[in-house]
């Protein structure tokens, strides 16, 4: 802003110098017009010869006063121009004065803030002060009570391993007593295992003239077939009969004939049957009891060739049609020949209905009723229809546990899917029944370790940062690691079933 006004004075001072050489050119512009105007009145006689030189004067008059116009113009212009000047000047005067007002109000402040800021540096050095005498103070009080806690410690750690050393002399007179026990059951085991293997002697001198048995069984399946072909060929009789006779009398008639026509075909095969005989019965249940004793042999290909021939030896078994209620020893052969069928022929499809027959006939039969719902669980979770198959599943548990209450393999199992589904509190309650009535179920002590695994990996997951489940999971998958039975292929959510038998 000084540079501008000192401009502008500048350009001022050189107005007033045009302005003044303007006004003295006009002086003698005047002057020289005065002496004109006196060369006139003395030349007046010799205008006419002068009269181009007056022209010319008169010429140069009219430039002057052009001139005179112009410069007249400039000194206004330079007169507006001064005056902008002069408000220009006023308005830098007064921004350079609030410039000074904010400066000096930038130094009043700068005097707080350092009358400020050394407070605050004796505060600090009060505050300093106090807390050194604190860190002290608590220095020695932290030292006090790591003294009386270490101790206390000593004294609790003390009381804890007489507690342990009492805990470890009771484990092992447990353990003893257990280790007595166990060598008790090992010898009981042995004879049984040694009674076994003389049955299976026996029943191998039994099965050896077994090729004549397979050509009788060849034969009852011809005449097998040969009843079914003639039952055919009776039905198709009885049904032109009932057509004639349908012909000749009312519907009703007709209707009312049929159970007995039912009735009679139920007959024929009972009569036509050649599986009704007792030794053909006690043939099949050698046939299944031998198959049972190669599976428990883990010879389970051998096993199946006798269990087909087991099946083989009544008609009953493969026909669907037939009521097996007067029948156990089918029942129980179809029982045994589905679980074979399920677990090591893997034909789920087929396992299911056989089961689903046995049922229908037997409701409360034992071995169908735990397996059917072990399976129907074990196929619900691996198609994953849980929205259609769920409630099949749960009803199947429920009645084979309200029929077996002490049924240590299903109550831990329907536990299992409980606990899957969310729902604790009804799982404890089967995990604890299963406990109580069946403690030597193996399935407590392997379905137990995984559904806690499957617990804690819930909540570490829901929580990373909690120590108590991070720690609580790798301890019990340590633990479970450590276990004979561990499977290292073995999730925690499988639900895979166990044999039941």
């Amino acid at each position: 802003a000084v540079a501008d006004i000192a401009d502008m004075e500048n350009q001022l001072l050189a107005y007033h110098i045009q302005v003044a050489t303007a006004a003295a050119e006009r002086e003698e512009f005047s002057q020289h017009c005065t002496s004109l105007q006196q060369a006139v009145v003395v030349a007046q006689a010799e205008t006419d010869s002068h009269r181009k030189k007056l022209l010319a004067v008169q010429m140069d008059l009219h430039q002057a006063k052009a001139k005179c116009s112009v410069a007249e113009g400039k000194v206004e212009t330079l007169t507006k121009a001064k005056v902008d000047a002069m408000g220009k000047l006023d308005a830098a005067k007064l921004t350079i004065g609030r410039w000074q007002a904010s400066a000096e109000s930038a130094k009043e402040k700068q005097h707080k803030l350092e009358v400020e800021v050394a407070s605050l540096r004796n505060k600090r050095a009060a505050d300093a002060k106090k807390l050194a005498q604190t860190v002290d103070q608590l220095t020695h009080h932290a030292a006090t009570s790591m003294e009386k806690a270490v101790a206390q410690s000593t004294v609790d750690h003390a009381t804890k391993v007489m507690s342990m050393q009492d805990q470890i002399d009771k484990a092992k007179r447990t353990a003893e007593d257990t280790t007595a026990l166990l060598h008790r059951r090992n010898k009981a085991l042995e004879a049984k295992l040694k009674q076994a293997n003389d049955r299976v002697a026996i029943l191998e001198s039994q099965l050896r003239p077994l090729s004549h048995l397979t050509k009788r069984a060849k034969a009852l399946e011809a005449v097998h077939s040969d009843n079914k072909r003639l039952q055919l060929e009776l039905m198709a009789v009885h049904r032109q009969v009932a057509g004639k006779k349908a012909k000749s009398k009312p519907s009703h008639d007709y209707m009312d004939e049929q159970p007995s026509i039912v009735l009679s075909n139920n007959q024929f095969q009972h009569q036509h049957s050649p599986q009704t005989s007792e030794g053909v019965d006690t043939l099949q249940c050698e046939l299944t009891r031998y198959a049972q004793v190669l599976l428990m042999s883990n010879r389970a290909d051998e096993a199946g060739a006798f269990f087909e021939a087991s099946m083989a030896q009544c008609p009953h078994h493969l026909d669907d049609a037939f009521v097996l209620r007067d029948h156990d020893e089918c029942v129980n052969t179809l029982a045994h020949y589905a679980f074979f069928v399920e677990h090591h022929r893997h034909n789920w499809v087929q396992a299911k209905r056989v089961y689903e027959r046995i049922l229908a006939n037997h409701p409360t039969h034992p071995h169908a009723l735990g397996n059917y719902a072990m399976l129907v669980h074990k196929m619900n979770s691996a198609t994953k229809a849980h929205e259609t198959n769920n409630a099949v599943v749960h009803h199947a548990y429920n009645v084979a546990i309200r029929e077996f209450p002490a049924h240590g393999s299903v109550l831990c199992k329907y536990a299992g899917l409980l606990v899957h589904e969310n729902n604790v509190a009804l799982a404890e309650t089967y995990y604890t029944q299963a406990a109580s009535t069946s403690p030597t179920s193996p399935d407590m002590y392997n379905v137990s370790p995984l559904e806690a695994e499957r617990m804690y990996q819930t909540a570490h997951s829901l929580a990373p940062s909690n120590t108590n489940a991070t720690y609580n999971l790798a301890k019990v998958l340590l633990l479970h690691m450590e276990s004979p039975s561990y499977d290292i292929n073995r999730s925690a959510t499988d639900t895979s079933q166990v044999e039941v038998v």
